[in-house]
């Protein structure tokens, strides 16, 4: 899912290996803007009730995955590439609306800054799983 916030729109790109097809979000950026930054402070700030919380969530959740949803593939990754503020929003926190869960509870989810870094990105992963099977133990200190 590649993400493009306009002015007075937003546009998510759902790109697979057999097709891509773009949807449009009526919201301006600066609305997007405003609820993306409540929904992260509310996260990392004091604890309410969640009923600010979780309102703000679902509404983020209908915004930018409920217009996409029915083309995602529980079975399969998503790669997420978020624009401009939307980096600051945690996807896989948007709790699903009327459900007791949260995105990631439905999708296994990766984050890319681009869709070229992703591709990159895959293309080595490939080359490198190609030359082996490598094993690590780590063992440190978390101090």
């Amino acid at each position: 899912l590649m993400y493009s916030v306009l002015s007075d729109a937003a546009l998510v790109w759902v790109i697979s290996g057999t097709e891509a097809e773009v949807f449009k979000i009526d919201v301006s950026a600066d609305a997007l803007r405003e609820k993306t930054e409540a929904y992260a402070d509310s996260l990392s700030g004091r604890p309410d009730d969640g009923s600010f919380q979780t309102e703000l969530g679902a509404e983020l959740y209908r915004l930018l995955v409920e217009p996409v949803r029915h083309k995602l593939d529980a079975g399969k990754e998503i790669c997420l590439i978020p624009d401009k503020f939307l980096f600051r929003l945690p996807f896989a926190a948007l709790p699903v609306p009327g459900e007791a869960r949260f995105l990631i509870a439905d999708y296994r989810m990766t984050l890319a800054p681009s869709a070229s870094v992703f591709l990159l990105n895959t293309e080595n992963a490939r080359r490198k799983s190609a030359a082996g099977e490598e094993r690590v133990l780590a063992i440190g200190s978390p101090s």
